[in-house]
């Protein structure tokens, strides 16, 4: 959830790549937005690929193992994700990961 200063500034970050952000109302004076989107226009598609690790098809929040990717691969790709969002938009995004397979 964002404040109403950092609404503000993701949407004139937005307005000047001619994007608009989906948001929904959330508490009295906070927005909520799609971290899908965020991760999405900072370069990170469905299908995105580096390596053994990647992002699902189906879904920008699911990181996957591609074949042999080591956790710090994917842990890697994750802290890329967040650097990028955080650079791009001035996000920190915090992940809420539900690990399968560690």
């Amino acid at each position: 959830m964002l404040s109403s200063e950092q609404y503000e500034e993701l949407t004139r970050r937005a307005r000047a790549k001619a994007l608009q952000v989906p948001s929904y109302p959330a508490l009295d004076t906070q927005k909520k937005v799609s971290a899908a989107w965020l991760v999405e226009h900072s370069g990170f598609s469905k299908g995105y690929s580096s390596g053994q690790v990647g992002i699902s098809r189906k879904h920008a929040l699911a990181i996957v193992n591609r074949g042999e990717a080591t956790a710090a691969d994917i842990l890697g790709l994750k802290d890329h994700i967040q650097q990028r969002v955080n650079e791009l938009w001035n996000i920190n995004l915090e992940p809420e990961p539900v690990c399968v397979g560690f």
